[in-house]
């Protein structure tokens, strides 16, 4: 598909290779997608107790962090999801439906090139968390952050904007030929996160340093 972004070509050529399947969303392991779901709910304020949320979940995948919500029993608004590759935006309407989700909308959309999007989920939908799980990682930094701000200025004052990334390591060894993953500067990262808000949240501490997680509100 020679119009696909550089940043959905790794999805596509795993989907190609692997149908709409756990294979095509290029996570390390089912372990490690629940590890980044537990810290991204913990905070985004979404708990036992906490009252349910209308979530935005950019980049979805398959929406496995819908099945994830409901496994665990945790409060549920809408759902709405967000994915860029065709296949997977059908695969998580299906997966969504099998969690037992009835508020669910799956917008297929490539979140990165859409800049209205991100105001459409807040004030079309009534988004007050936005989750962006594993769907930065093949972005470069600079683009990142540029999508990251535009999401920010749609929710910022209305709820909750989290999202992962990969940081870079303390010694870090040369990316393996053709690994599409991307890794940011943890203290541009936060950094620019302050620059627009006082309330940020950070962690880095589950996943053996590999993986860091931003809560802004």
């Amino acid at each position: 598909m020679p119009d696909t972004p550089g940043y959905l070509e790794p999805y596509q050529h795993a989907v190609r290779e692997h149908g709409a399947t756990w294979g095509a969303q290029l996570w390390k392991s089912p372990e490690a997608q629940r590890a980044r779901f537990a810290v991204a709910c913990d905070l985004a304020g979404i708990g036992p107790t906490t009252p349910a949320r209308t979530i935005a979940d950019v980049g979805c995948g398959r929406a496995d962090l819908a099945a994830y919500l409901a496994e665990h029993g945790l409060p549920r608004g809408a759902y709405i999801g967000v994915e860029g590759v065709p296949e997977l935006a059908q695969a998580a309407r299906d997966r969504a439906s099998e969690a037992g989700w009835s508020d669910c909308t799956i917008l297929a959309a490539d979140f990165v090139a859409h800049a209205e999007l991100p105001a459409r989920l807040v004030n079309g939908h009534g988004v007050n968390a936005i989750v962006i799980s594993g769907a930065l990682n093949t972005l470069e930094q600079d683009a990142a952050l540029d999508t990251l701000r535009r999401f920010w200025d749609a929710i910022a004052g209305r709820g909750v904007l989290v999202f992962n990334y990969l940081p870079t390591k303390r010694d870090p060894l040369p990316p393996a030929p053709g690994d599409p993953a991307r890794r940011f500067d943890t203290e541009a990262v936060l950094a620019w996160a302050m620059s627009l808000t006082g309330s940020v949240r950070y962690r880095r501490d589950y996943l053996g340093d590999h993986d860091a997680t931003v809560a802004m509100a």
